[in-house]
């Protein structure tokens, strides 16, 4: 039997991972030496799409980097601990950790963010040979930091400038990944907005563009499997988290059993209990989160579910 997986990130080997067109563009984009960004609600498949591309990169000879901003932990983080954290990232991952070790004191004279420039500069690009592409993950969380954060798109705004007239700075592409707008990115108003390289569009599962074999192969003993997953997307509207989990859960029953009534008794009723992995409560948390804003995002939700209803009821 098939299964799905929901919650966390899928494996870029997993059997249910549906290739979208999100995958082809930032592939290309990244092979071409073009940075990306990559923000979207959660849920998405944003991580999932990063392991798949990574893997697919690193077997085209590309030197790949997965720098976690939730790893270090956010909470009374200064930037001297912020942009040390990074260059560790870097210095584990391409094995330079016993270049960092002396270069990171030696320029102690430097700004925090001078230094982790000055290390990509002149250790990262001159001792990794080809392309470089550094993946920034979880990128919202700089948002509960202070202003010095505004450094690092900074930073990243300045290779891709570079980029342009000089060759040696085009081996070297990031891609931003999180839950933001590029407007929420740089606290500092006063600065350029952070809009470097491509937006990556990562809509859902859609029946007519993707190819969706690898969750319709769970219903391969079943009558008519391409109908089912029809029936699933028009509930989950191709979302990514609630497809592979209504699909888990259709496999799991006995075929006679209707998808709307498995939806209704082990999704919707009774939701709060039942959501495991957690993701409706994060959805309603965040819609309650500003007391301010939580009317008024409760009244649009009311318009989209019962745009006839009465205002005034």
């Amino acid at each position: 039997m098939t299964t799905y997986k929901f919650g966390g990130s899928l494996p870029a080997n997993a059997p249910t991972y549906v290739v979208r067109q999100a995958d082809r563009d930032l592939e290309s984009y990244l092979q071409a030496g073009e940075s990306c960004y990559i923000l979207n609600s959660r849920q998405m498949g944003k991580s999932s799409l990063k392991l798949r591309t990574i893997r697919r990169l690193e077997m085209q000879g590309i030197a790949c980097v997965n720098i976690d901003l939730t790893s270090g932990g956010a909470h009374g983080i200064d930037a001297a601990k912020f942009y040390r954290s990074i260059a560790d990232d870097l210095a584990t991952e391409l094995d330079l950790e016993s270049e960092l070790a002396t270069f990171w004191d030696r320029y102690a004279h430097l700004s925090d963010i001078k230094r982790l420039g000055k290390f990509i500069d002149t250790i990262v690009l001159a001792q990794i040979a080809g392309k470089i592409v550094i993946f920034i993950d979880e990128i919202d969380n700089v948002l509960s930091l202070d202003a010095f954060t505004d450094d690092l798109f900074g930073l990243i705004r300045y290779y891709s400038e570079l980029a342009v007239a000089k060759q040696k700075y085009r081996r070297l592409a990031f891609v931003s990944i999180g839950v933001a707008a590029p407007t929420d990115l740089i606290e500092n108003k006063q600065r350029t907005p952070f809009n470097v390289g491509r937006s990556i569009e990562l809509n859902g599962f859609q029946l007519q563009t993707d190819d969706l074999s690898p969750l319709i192969n769970g219903f391969a003993d079943r009558n008519n499997p391409e109908s089912i997953i029809a029936e699933i997307l028009n509930w989950t509207g191709g979302q990514p988290f609630l497809t592979q989990k209504i699909c888990q859960l259709v496999v799991e029953s006995p075929p006679e059993l209707e998808i709307g009534w498995l939806i209704q008794k082990h999704i919707i009723d009774n939701w709060e209990s039942k959501d495991n992995p957690v993701h409706l409560t994060t959805i309603a948390n965040r819609l309650l989160a500003n007391e301010k804003k939580s009317s008024y995002l409760l009244e649009q939700y009311r318009q989209i579910i019962s745009p006839n209803a009465d205002i005034n009821a």
